[in-house]
């Protein structure tokens, strides 16, 4: 499965016409909403926030990993312009998941900051930290999570 099916499968495919259909849609609530500054690196206003394009509708791609038009115009890893704003940066009320993931509509960054993850200094490295490894290294992640298949090195 692609990228591009795995989405469509999650709730960011459809946060425009979740939003629409809550019957309490207002413009506040439209940059969580659509694909736009919020979530990622940027810091100028972009996407639907300077344009109201449909286009932008939902949480797609652009709204975590930032511009893209490298990367659609050849569709490969090595056109990825950014990844997803480091933990450090991303659990900020600036930039990453919190941006929009936050407050009692989505206590997500609240709750990370509790967790033991939001306690971790930024250049603890997880594949060194023992409490850490059990998840953070891929020979460990496959066992805990259950997944047995063989891949390709």
């Amino acid at each position: 499965m692609g990228q591009q099916a795995a989405w469509v499968e999650t709730a960011h495919a459809g946060a425009w016409e979740t939003l629409q259909g809550s019957g309490q849609a207002a413009e506040v609530c439209e940059g969580c909403h659509t694909v736009g500054e919020l979530g990622n690196l940027i810091e100028a206003k972009a996407g639907w926030s300077t344009t109201k394009d449909p286009r932008y509708y939902d949480v797609q791609c652009e709204s975590c990993h930032g511009p893209g038009l490298q990367h659609v115009s050849n569709p490969s890893k090595g056109t990825i312009a950014s990844v997803l704003a480091p933990l450090s940066a991303g659990m900020t009320m600036k930039t990453g998941c919190v941006e929009c993931h936050n407050g009692t509509h989505h206590p997500y960054g609240e709750e990370w900051a509790k967790s033991a993850h939001g306690s971790v200094p930024s250049a603890a490295s997880p594949g060194t930290r023992a409490e850490c490894v059990e998840c953070h290294t891929g020979e460990y992640a496959l066992i805990k999570f259950g997944l047995n298949k063989v891949y390709m090195v």
